[in-house]
């Protein structure tokens, strides 16, 4: 079962920064999970809420915000003071930083604002990069992941989901002619029955939201493909 750092180990270092991810990265993890926004001046920028005040020294919405001044923020001082002046990355960075052979789950915040192609500018970054053969983009906008296929349809999705599909088969023929990747759903909503189903269909499942060892465990029994998690396995 792989095990897929959330936002890096962010219960052991500041969320969605360097840091995180070089704690996931020297704990063995077997993936990084993380989230992005577009600024002002059209960058990706690596943070999960649209507002930069409760994970940073600033205030303000980060699409209207400018490059220069997102590079200037704190992103890790709230956290502690170990961590001081940690920068907030792009998405470029982070490529550049997290080594070829980890699984990388970028998750396109696009709800409740909406990022005009934003799926676009994923593309272009991991076309760059060359990172599109060991990454899933997942979202709890679908119709953004459908867009994403279109422009690439080499580009792995996944999809969020916080509830239970009433016939999950026949909204996922709406993908169609592209195949979705993964499932992501909140660990609070997976049943054996369906993981099973979904796997028969050749779909991998990242229940997100594992906190203790408790859901890792049941998970585990269910046969999930891998967890997404705060925490190293052994420090859950």
């Amino acid at each position: 079962m792989k095990w897929i750092a959330h936002r890096g180990y962010s219960e052991k270092a500041p969320e969605n920064t360097f840091a995180a991810f070089r704690r996931a990265i020297d704990s063995g993890a077997s993936g990084i999970e993380f989230d992005v926004h577009v600024s002002k001046d059209g960058e990706l920028f690596v943070m999960h809420d649209e507002h930069v005040g409760r994970t940073t020294d600033g205030e303000g919405r980060i699409r209207d915000m400018s490059d220069p001044e997102l590079a200037t923020l704190d992103a890790g001082a709230w956290f502690s003071e170990q961590y001081r002046g940690e920068p907030v990355p792009t998405l470029e960075e982070v490529l550049d930083f997290v080594p070829p052979n980890m699984l990388l789950n970028i998750e396109i915040k696009n709800i409740p604002h909406v990022y005009p192609e934003i799926e676009k500018k994923v593309n272009q970054a991991l076309v760059h990069r060359d990172r599109e053969e060991n990454t899933i983009v997942s979202s709890f906008d679908h119709a953004c992941l459908y867009r994403l296929k279109e422009w690439n349809p080499a580009v792995n999705i996944g999809l969020l989901m916080n509830f239970r599909a009433v016939n999950l088969e026949s909204y996922l023929r709406l993908f169609a002619p592209f195949d979705v990747h993964s499932l992501h759903p909140h660990v609070a909503v997976v049943q054996k029955n369906e993981v099973e189903r979904w796997q028969k269909q050749g779909m991998r499942v990242f229940p997100y939201a594992v906190k203790n060892k408790t859901d890792a465990k049941e998970m585990e029994t269910l046969g999930v493909s891998g967890v997404i998690s705060d925490l190293p396995p052994g420090d859950l």
